[in-house]
């Protein structure tokens, strides 16, 4: 265990294992909130906003969904934000691509797939980051 102040912390430490569950608790979090984003999304294709526009929304609902999943777990975490928020941004990649397999959609390798791990990847990071750095 690491101090922190004078005083032990559990929350802190790097290992994957010993974070696992603030990182899940950080991609429901951030499943939750790309559920609620992408139905408001969804609300707005019903409007009159043209179809090409639609897919820029689900692009910035899922990125707006992978910071906050990275700002929860690091939150929990407290420690080492850029690295917390991409292992939890490739975690929800992870997510993504699954649910993308079951519903016949994913492709192993291509290039939106390369632009799915990038926008669920860096902004998760930069939530880690904030989330590290809005603490102090």
């Amino acid at each position: 265990m690491q101090k922190v102040s004078g005083k032990e912390s559990s929350y802190q430490g790097s290992s994957f294992l010993k974070n696992a569950a603030r990182y899940m608790i950080g991609l429901a979090v951030g499943a939750a909130a790309a559920l609620a984003m992408l139905g408001f999304s969804l609300l707005l294709t019903i409007n009159s906003i043209p179809d090409s526009t639609a897919g820029i929304f689900g692009y910035i609902c899922m990125a707006l969904a992978a910071l906050v999943a990275g700002f929860v777990a690091t939150l929990l975490i407290r420690s080492k934000g850029l690295l917390n928020g991409a292992i939890t941004g490739l975690l929800f990649f992870a997510v993504h691509t699954i649910v993308s397999f079951a519903v016949g959609s994913g492709q192993i390798f291509s290039v939106k797939m390369l632009i799915f791990l990038l926008i669920e990847m860096i902004p998760a990071a930069i939530g880690g980051i904030l989330s590290v750095n809005i603490r102090k």
